[in-house]
Parts: C-alpha cells; structure tokens; sequence
C-alpha cells in the first residue's frame, strides 16, 4: 500500500475550492495557522473562566478510566458573555464563502447548542494501566441530528495536541462511501428512534464495529496539531480521541457545527469535474471487508 497523502494544508495556500473538494472528496482538511494563536488563547481564557465558575464537569460516556471531560456550551458562552458568539471566531469571509459553497446561500444553519470541550487524562492511579484504548470511533451524525441532513465541523484545539495532549484519529473517507460501508439507509436512516434504550442494541455500537471492521489502519489519519490549526470535516467523517502513557496534559477545543437543508454537500460547478474519482485517499483503492471491495468514481452530480 502507498504511503497516505492526507489533506493537509496552510492556510496562506488554501482556497475555498480547494477546502470545499476536500470535503467532498475525503470528508476532512487540516488548515494549518488558520488563526492568530492569540484570538485562540483569548478565548481559551474565556472558557477556563467559565469552566471554574460552573465547575461544569461530567464524565465522559466512554473509556471514563482514561478520560474525563466538561462541555461549556454556547449558552453558558453567552451568559458570561451576551455580545459574543463562539461563532465569532468564524466571521473570516474564507470560512463564509467556504460554508457557503458546501450548502449554498441560505441553505444551513448554526448548530444552537454548540460548544468547548475538554478532555482531561486521568491521574495514573486512577486509570486502566493495562489498556490505553482510543475513544471508540463514531459518526458525529448520530450524535447530532437531524441524520438526514449534511453537516461540517469546525474543530479549533485550544493547546497544540497529538504528542502531549490526547489526539484525534480520524479517516477521510468520501460521505457516499462511508454510508455504504455501514449500510446507512436515507429513509431508515439508523433506526434509533430511542437514544434510551440499552447500549448494546444502540445504532452507534453496529457503526462502530463496521467502521473497525472494515476500514485499513493504513488510513487511519493521526495529526498534530498546534495552537492557531483548525480541522473541518463532515459529520460522516469516522473519528475518535485518543491518549498514550505521554500524553497526560488535557486538551481543550471548540466545535462549530453547521447543518444543511440537504443529505448531500452541494457539487463544485466552477469548472472542477463533477466526477471525484476516489481512491479513498490516492493510496488505498482498496478496503477490508471480508474480501477486497473497490471503491470506483463517485458521481457528485
């Protein structure tokens, strides 16, 4: 197999074109210094103050003996701050044109409970010494509804992350590709109807398994990332946290979604062909399940 050539790009040398192919093509980019380190560590400032007030810390769902984590979501933002937006950090006409041109004017909205997030790594007495175990990957689609409808993440790190601080794993992997793989339906979509129910029978767990299943390590993608980076991906993009014994500082980020009126991105229709042929990545046209299974041209029309 070919060495991965992941989307990872500065932001001096980026376009909008160049982002909204990345999306359509691989799911993810990674734009590094897209923001002044000091606009982030300000409102990194913010949130910390916001965070000690509330003392807002819950466990996290998963692996909670490696990780802990606290959400402070744009509500609370707004209660400590009411002329600010965690949005605001987005207000670049790039990032503007860029949503845009993935939903189409007046086509998506802001996801209204959006939020910061922190993982803490547990003090070495109190976690699992024998497993250091990811975060199980996921679809953010099913987390954050509506399934039917397609959405971006803005992911912005407040601390460089990935060598001291947990990382984020993730596979670029086209929208129509990775909902073959898991058997999403657009009318049934996962059929959780009930977020209740027990969590062995929950959609997410079936996801999961497939996604493991079936997807290479080769093309599992591990960035670091540093202070000022910022990662964009669709809600169909499989990703996950994760730590390693070195790893023992938190991390703190902010997540900006958007959401579409429509399942699909809209097509680039400013002359780049309408038929993205995928070879999941330019290096691995080929995928496990059971036997090889061979990923050919995706019609973007």
């Amino acid at each position: 197999m070919l060495k991965p050539q992941f989307p990872d790009y500065h932001n001096l040398f980026v376009s909008k074109n160049d982002i909204h192919l990345s999306i359509l093509t691989y799911g993810c980019c990674l734009i590094r210094s897209a923001f002044n380190p000091r606009s982030i560590k300000k409102l990194a400032s913010e949130i910390q103050f916001i965070s000690t007030e509330k003392s807002n810390k819950v466990k996290c769902g998963e692996l909670t003996e490696t990780f802990s984590r606290f959400h402070i979501t744009e509500t609370e933002y707004q209660s400590f701050y009411p002329e600010k937006s965690l949005y605001d950090i987005l207000k670049k006409k790039k990032w503007n044109d860029t949503i845009k041109a993935i939903f189409g004017t007046n086509q998506y909205y802001q996801h209204q409970e959006t939020y910061t997030r922190g993982i803490d790594v547990r003090p070495e007495e109190e976690r699992d010494l024998t497993s250091f175990r990811p975060l199980q990957f996921h679809l953010d689609t099913i987390y954050h509804p509506p399934v039917d409808k397609f959405s971006i993440i803005f992911w912005i790190p407040f601390d460089d992350c990935g060598t001291t601080r947990p990382g984020i794993q993730l596979v670029p992997i086209n929208h129509h590709v990775i909902r073959r793989i898991i058997n999403f339906d657009s009318d049934t979509g996962f059929n959780h109807t009930e977020p209740n129910i027990d969590e062995s029978q929950w959609s997410m767990k079936n996801v999961w398994q497939r996604i493991v299943t079936t997807i290479p390590n080769e093309i599992v993608w591990r960035p670091k990332f540093s202070i000022g980076d910022l990662l964009i991906m669709s809600s169909w993009v499989p990703h996950a946290s994760y730590t390693t014994r070195e790893m023992n500082l938190p991390r703190r980020s902010v997540e900006l979604r958007y959401h579409g009126n429509e399942l699909n991105p809209l097509p680039i229709t400013d002359g780049t062909p309408n038929k993205i042929k995928l070879f999941l990545h330019q290096f691995a046209a080929k995928i496990r399940r059971q036997n090889y299974v061979y990923i050919h041209a995706v019609d973007q029309k």
